[in-house]
């Protein structure tokens, strides 16, 4: 790293890496960034490809609409998250997670409401 902080030891330890994920540069201590060939980020642990933080946001953002809001509640960053929503929103398996999820979310809707209404009218 070049310029104003360099001349700092904790910043001389630091490596830039890219984020495959959110495709944004990251810092990171030399054993964090292993021989080059690796990131820092989490495995992918569930068999749709995404990780628990995505799913997490994925749940949240089915519930309340707002992309910030939604990366906040998953746990993204409180300063950057409008940005990483916005980064999260634009990869495909998430926005056909949340399309699904909202489609979902509307059949159980719709079950509910034929529920209640027949109810109302006494078959059940």
């Amino acid at each position: 790293m070049r310029g104003y902080y360099s001349q700092f030891p904790v910043y001389k330890k630091l490596q830039v890496i890219k984020d495959k994920t959110l495709h944004s540069p990251i810092l990171c201590t030399p054993a964090q960034a292993g021989n080059g060939k690796t990131h820092a980020m989490p495995k992918t642990t569930s068999s749709d490809g995404l990780t628990a933080k995505q799913r997490l946001f994925i749940d949240s953002y089915v519930e309340c609409t707002n992309g910030a809001n939604a990366a906040r509640l998953a746990g993204y960053s409180v300063a950057n998250a409008r940005q990483i929503a916005y980064r999260l929103l634009q990869r495909p398996l998430i926005a056909q997670a949340i399309e699904a999820g909202v489609e979902r979310k509307l059949r159980e809707a719709r079950l509910q409401f034929i529920i209640d209404r027949d109810r109302r009218m006494g078959v059940f």
